[in-house]
């Protein structure tokens, strides 16, 4: 299955996030990348977020890519 048929399904789901840095088209979002390695933006604050896990609720698909909304910190076990 290629990655554009996968990801209708992340649509509406929670995914955590590892921010790794700033989207290169929209400085006001972070990007970062899901358990299973999707490419996300949100917005955020880059040095609040960088090497941190987000939760964030898609609310954009693209073949590649994910948007969504940051929801909560995730906090270290």
């Amino acid at each position: 299955m290629k990655a554009a048929e996968r990801s209708p399904r992340y649509f509406g789901r929670f995914e955590e996030v590892l921010v790794e840095g700033e989207n290169p088209r929209d400085p006001s979002q972070v990007m970062g990348r899901t358990r299973g390695n999707r490419l996300t933006f949100f917005t955020g604050n880059l040095a609040e977020l960088k090497g941190k896990v987000v939760k964030v609720k898609v609310t954009e698909v693209r073949p590649f890519s994910l948007t969504g909304e940051a929801v909560e910190l995730c906090v270290s076990r």
